[in-house]
């Protein structure tokens, strides 16, 4: 099993303390730092200072959920026309995938 240097810093103290106590910083440290990481991850950090809608990379992402972007972001487009109300951040990132993007 692959050991983040997160558990190997973390295992020491399960040896030492009782587990309700090692249990609780866990799940406390998961609550704290898993948030912090995906923000990091995804792009969201850098998306607040720009006060625009990027991606880890700084490329154009649309106002969608990430979930439904990472749904997205797999589809072939490249031949297809798609239609979308509302031009902006979406219309820019659709226009790298797919052929022509129509936007009323």
């Amino acid at each position: 099993m692959h050991q983040t240097v997160v558990h190997r810093l973390f295992s020491p103290l399960k040896k030492l303390l009782p587990s309700w106590l090692s249990d609780f910083i866990r799940s406390l440290a998961t609550a704290i730092i898993g948030p912090i990481r995906f923000a990091f991850l995804s792009g969201y950090i850098r998306s607040s200072f720009k006060m625009s809608a990027v991606a880890r990379d700084v490329s154009a992402i649309p106002w969608y959920t990430y979930p439904s972007i990472d749904f997205l972001k797999f589809r072939d487009f490249s031949n297809k026309t798609v239609l979308e109300f509302g031009g902006g951040q979406s219309t820019l990132w659709r226009a790298s995938k797919a052929s022509s993007v129509v936007t009323l």
